[in-house]
């Protein structure tokens, strides 16, 4: 028995190891800041390793370990969920465009993680409301609403008309 523990302690380190730069990937579109997103990693990690008891095989791992970074972000003061130049950073995709990118990064936070977790991470809306829960309809709706308002930013920008920004706090939106 204690050794099948053991095995099974290593396998699980070895899976939260694999999932860092996924982690981290997800708490740089949340934060735009290196630091922050590092800090949030590293809450992250130590976070599933304080409940690593508490995981089972049934439940999907990733999702799993990005419900501990969703409440790791959530846990941060509001003044530090985005700062820095979120308008150069790239959200780890080669193929967009500069237009892309600046759209992305003018959406919110929360539509920005909705877009990352299920095409990037390619999470089922079922797994995406255990990491952020709430049910798989209300995802369902967030992702509508997120691609929604990418559409509209976008149409905005090939029209030429970009959109005003005003500043809340650290963090550059457009004005509505």
């Amino acid at each position: 028995m204690q050794r099948s523990r053991i095995t099974a302690d290593a396998q699980f380190r070895a899976r939260l190891v694999d999932m860092i730069p996924q982690i981290r990937a997800v708490a740089l579109v949340l934060t735009a800041d290196d630091e922050l997103a590092n800090s949030l990693t590293q809450k992250t990690v130590l976070r599933a390793l304080n409940d690593s008891a508490q995981f089972s095989q049934k439940i999907n791992f990733k999702a799993w370990c990005l419900a501990f970074l969703h409440q790791a972000y959530c846990d941060l003061p509001r003044s530090q969920r985005v700062s820095g130049d979120t308008h150069s950073l790239s959200t780890g995709e080669g193929d967009h465009s500069e237009e892309f990118r600046a759209a992305f990064w003018r959406l919110s936070p929360s539509q920005r993680e909705i877009l990352i977790l299920t095409r990037d991470h390619q999470l089922s809306q079922a797994d995406i409301a255990h990491v952020r829960a709430c049910s798989a309809e209300q995802i369902k709706r967030q992702t509508t609403r997120a691609r929604n308002a990418l559409k509209a930013i976008l149409t905005e920008i090939a029209a030429g008309n970009h959109p005003r920004e005003h500043t809340l706090g650290n963090r550059t939106s457009p004005s509505r």
